[in-house]
């Protein structure tokens, strides 16, 4: 085995006899290894159906049938449309929320719990308010209020739900906080800083990593013990503004648009 450097870690590279390389491992300052096999700076990305809708586009998930995406006026807040997309044939539904009825906020981004069947929008707003609906007909819910490790109200921007732990992973800054299905702080990991020159989006989970978006478009890969993994660049023009698991080895990314615009999703294979 050889040592080197590899995005800031020390890695060890395994090679069969004749030189050529087996797969990387990096290692904690513990000695804890963390592999990183699987993960390469490379995307996969195809276009899905086109479609337009009035409003800038910022938080989406998916149930792996339907992808979720919020589209209004999330600069003055007056107005929302949630989308509710068929993955399989492009059809898709929307539920329009004015400012007066249920305050959205920035609705920066969006995550699914499929046991309850309920979708959680963060507003952003400092008041820790995230807006829950039913994501059978996209009907209000209730507003819950998340806190962060000082028991304070949390400006709660990325949300995304682990489903092997039935969690809510929300990071921030350099912390990544985990809360149980009430959205009560259960604890908190420390992650590595964001990189000058990048601005964080959205984030999901696979159980195992936590995938933090960012602009411009790329995705910065950590465990969830807060361990940095890999940065994955994503070839896609425009902003890219949510990312999406399925829970089944599939990555959706929606784009920032506008209402004229149409390339509003992206089928995704990270590698």
């Amino acid at each position: 085995m050889s040592v080197y450097k590899k995005d800031g870690m020390q890695v060890g590279a395994v090679y069969r006899l004749d030189g050529t390389q087996i797969l990387d491992y990096a290692y904690r300052l513990d000695g804890s290894e963390i592999p990183l096999a699987n993960f390469r700076p490379t995307a996969v990305v195809s276009q899905l159906g086109s479609i337009k809708i009035s409003g800038i586009k910022q938080g989406g998930c998916t149930d792996g049938t339907y992808i979720y995406q919020t589209c209004g006026d999330t600069a003055n807040y007056t107005y929302l449309d949630i989308l509710k997309y068929k993955i399989s044939d492009g059809t898709y539904t929307t539920k329009h929320f004015v400012q007066s009825e249920v305050d959205f906020g920035h609705a920066n981004d969006m995550t699914y719990n499929p046991n309850n069947n309920r979708l959680y929008i963060p507003t952003m707003y400092a008041d820790g308010s995230v807006i829950v609906l039913n994501a059978s007909d996209l009907s209000y819910v209730e507003t819950l209020t998340i806190i962060n490790a000082n028991g304070n109200p949390f400006r709660c921007w990325q949300l995304c739900f682990n489903r092997d732990t039935n969690e809510f992973l929300s990071p921030a800054n350099t912390k990544v906080y985990f809360y149980d299905q009430n959205l009560h702080l259960l604890r908190s990991v420390d992650i590595p800083p964001l990189p000058d020159g990048y601005d964080w989006q959205s984030a999901e989970t696979d159980g195992e990593f936590i995938y933090r978006l960012a602009y411009p478009n790329s995705v910065f890969v950590y465990t969830v013990s807060g361990d940095y993994v890999a940065t994955i660049a994503l070839p896609i023009s425009g902003e890219a503004e949510s990312i999406m698991y399925d829970w089944h080895g599939h990555f959706y990314i929606g784009k920032y648009t506008m209402g004229n615009e149409t390339d509003l999703f992206y089928s995704v294979i990270l590698s």
